[in-house]
Parts: structure tokens; C-alpha cells; sequence
């Protein structure tokens, strides 16, 4: 997975702490599919919602490399949650990197 692009987001609206993009998969997002279906089949069971099964999930997908990038350049963005709808719909939410601070 590392170097390989799994797909474009194309910014459609925003809610309170989540974007809302169009996705654009490429053949690359085959390799990590099945991560962000059970991404989205944790987050959509009935009951109570399993933390630590979401946490884990996410842990693995940083582990083995998934980023976001800037297509203008800049810094990859390392921390986010992005939930990959079948309908091309993306929910995402990430945290920036730290600025260094100001003295």
C-alpha cells in the first residue's frame, strides 16, 4: 500500500467535525477495501458501539501505511477517520500537525 494512491476526494459539504467528499477509488483502494468495509460495519451495528473493535481497526489501517496527501502538496496528513461509503459518498475527519509553537 505505501506510495500507492487508493483514491481522490473531492470536497462536497461539511457537517460539525466531519467533511463530506465524492470519492474516487482507484484499482490500488482493492488492496485495502475490506478494511474500510469493516470500518463502516463497526460503525453501523446495532447495539452499542464497539470502541475498542473501531480503534483497533483504525490502528491497523495507520499501521500499514494508509495517509492523505494534499493533491496541491504539502504534509501528509498521518491522524484522520475516513468512512468509504459503497455509493462513493466519504466522511472524513482528521487533525493537522501540530505548528510549532510561537515564543
Amino acid at each position: 500500500m505505501k506510495g500507492a494512491l487508493p483514491g481522490t476526494l473531492y470536497p462536497k459539504d461539511a457537517e460539525v467535525f466531519w467533511s463530506i467528499h465524492e470519492f474516487e477509488v482507484t484499482l490500488a483502494f482493492e488492496e485495502v477495501r475490506s478494511l474500510f468495509d469493516e470500518d463502516l460495519r463497526i460503525l453501523e451495528s446495532e447495539g452499542e458501539f464497539d470502541v475498542a473493535a473501531w480503534d483497533k481497526s483504525w490502528r491497523y489501517i495507520h499501521s500499514i501505511g494508509v495517509r492523505l496527501a494534499p493533491a496541491e502538496g504539502g504534509d501528509e496528513i498521518r491522524m484522520f477517520a475516513l468512512h468509504v461509503h459503497r455509493d462513493g459518498e466519504a466522511r472524513l475527519r482528521y487533525q493537522l500537525p501540530r505548528m510549532p509553537a510561537v515564543q
